[in-house]
């Protein structure tokens, strides 16, 4: 239990300080700039082409008239940056998620290694930046909804896409294998 407390504190000590607040904060910073700048520089030409297409498109334009036959006139004026901002949300988010993949995320794990209480993690190297994650998804998000198979080998009773399960392990003494059940994926310990 001692060590756990002691993971605790190392955890809370390493986070306060300034370096990770600041690589922490940064990418926020950037991504925020450049969207805002992008925003700023196309908000009023990008609002125009929204707004006609709401308007004249036959597949948006029930929109439109349906919110002038329940009361509210002037949707107009407010429609169009609406959809304009729920277009916008998820592209800054994962431009931001994708910022911090790339730049935040390795700069973390060089401090950490480098630092005296963490100097009996083991570095892997490996890993992969778009395929290997990609087939992971795949195998664990698809694959178990063909059928009532669990993929160790076992006839599964269970629905399809509920709780099909796939090892992505070789050995059941590995340290970290991921286990996915249906659509969500677990580590478990040796």
């Amino acid at each position: 239990m001692q060590q756990v407390f002691k993971s605790f504190g190392l955890a809370l000590v390493g986070t306060m300080h300034p370096r990770m607040l600041w690589l922490s904060l940064r990418p926020f910073l950037i991504v925020s700039i450049l969207w805002g700048s992008l925003i700023w520089l196309t908000w009023t030409s990008a609002l125009e082409m929204l707004n006609i297409f709401l308007t004249t498109s036959i597949f948006t334009s029930w929109i439109q008239d349906s919110l002038i036959w329940a009361g509210f006139e002037n949707a107009r004026a407010w429609i169009a940056p609406l959809f304009f901002v729920m277009l916008l949300i998820p592209l800054i988010a994962i431009s931001l998620l994708v910022f911090i993949a790339f730049t935040t995320v390795p700069t973390i794990v060089k401090v950490v290694t480098r630092q005296h209480a963490y100097k009996d993690i083991e570095r892997k190297r490996g890993g992969g930046l778009f395929w290997k994650p990609c087939l992971h998804d795949l195998v664990c998000f698809n694959l178990p909804c063909i059928g009532d198979v669990d993929f160790t080998g076992v006839v599964d009773s269970t629905p399809s896409c509920s709780l099909a399960t796939f090892d992505m392990g070789l050995a059941d003494d590995a340290p970290d294998v991921l286990r996915c059940v249906g659509a969500t994926c677990h580590s478990r310990g040796a």
